[in-house]
């Protein structure tokens, strides 16, 4: 079965600042692909390249076979309105419109695309809130009048109402206390499942994307630093910067695993044009100073880092050497 989603390449610019750097990356039907950085990684940025609301400098985003970054003017139109694509934001409270009810809200796709008639319509908008729990009478509403977690779930119906083959959630759970997150989480789990749908999730939080996600994208400054199944990259990250990501998150990290302290630089080193993540590195060496390709691993696991085979190895001298000293 081919990828519902193959990005190959892709830069983003704004003006002369370079956001996304030949970043790559692929979803299948019904898979949940997660993408982690801290803020300024390019997270975001790359979502709304996917969506059309970024300018791409180069490379390709591919929807069902279909190449979405050579579309212009009517057949951009027409592909926006397949409803092939749909976004979930961090903040549902801003991005549902405050004046229109939820009824409205969750039709609005469909009145776009304008392929099927108003019964049928709102027979979907039902269908679509009692796919993600809601009840029939929150119609009527307008999104100040339900809870937070309500609103998240009528911004994911209005999104899966036209049976989309692409779901990105940019942070969809980061507004929510622990219980709605938790929910969440689950019905996009679900629809995943049900659907059939690839779900690209971005997320700061690793915990989130540890219960639910099959594979991680990790980026750094606008690079790919590793891409690997998430219980492999979690458990065992080849990348220095990953491995400080989780060692940084109580919630992933088990104790026998590496601490933040072990992993910071102890001497920064300045390199121009190589690895982006060299002058942060504590095992950046002459090397680094040539950008890594993004290279695989192991099986369907790819990182960006010369040393991806030995830095655990030297770390470990190094605690001996303290030891014996």
């Amino acid at each position: 079965m081919s990828d519902v989603l193959e990005v190959q390449g892709l830069s983003v610019s704004y003006g002369s600042h370079r956001v996304l750097d030949e970043v790559s990356l692929r979803a299948a039907p019904g898979e949940i692909v997660g993408v982690i950085g801290e803020t300024g990684s390019g997270k975001t940025t790359l979502a709304r390249a996917i969506v059309g609301l970024a300018p791409t400098v180069s490379g390709q985003i591919q929807v069902d076979d279909v190449e979405v970054t050579g579309l212009s003017g009517r057949a951009r139109r027409a592909h926006r309105r397949s409803g092939a694509v749909h976004y979930v934001f961090q903040d549902p409270l801003r991005s549902l419109d405050p004046d229109l009810t939820v009824g409205e809200i969750v039709r609005e796709p469909l009145a776009i695309a304008a392929r099927l008639p108003r019964q049928e319509q709102q027979d979907r908008v039902l269908g679509a809130l009692h796919r993600v729990g809601l009840p029939a009478d929150l119609v009527d509403r307008v999104p100040a009048e339900i809870s937070g977690g309500q609103r998240q779930r009528v911004s994911i119906a209005r999104a899966v109402v036209g049976d989309p083959r692409l779901l990105i959630c940019d942070e969809p759970v980061s507004a929510l206390d622990a219980s709605n997150r938790n929910h969440v989480l689950r019905l996009i789990d679900e629809l995943r499942r049900d659907l059939s749908m690839a779900i690209l999730l971005i997320s700061h939080d690793l915990s989130s994307l540890a219960g639910i996600a099959d594979r991680v994208v990790v980026l750094y400054r606008g690079r790919v630093v590793e891409d690997g199944p998430i219980a492999q990259v979690f458990n065992e990250p080849r990348h220095p910067y990953t491995a400080l990501l989780i060692a940084s998150a109580p919630s992933v990290r088990r104790e026998h695993r590496l601490l933040p302290a072990q992993l910071r630089t102890l001497t920064p080193v300045r390199v121009s044009g190589g690895c982006v993540f060299a002058d942060r590195c504590r095992f950046a060496d002459a090397d680094c100073d040539v950008q890594p390709a993004l290279e695989p691993v192991a099986p369907g696991r790819s990182v960006s880092c010369h040393h991806h085979s030995t830095w655990r190895e030297s770390l470990t001298a190094e605690h001996l050497s303290g030891r014996a000293s």
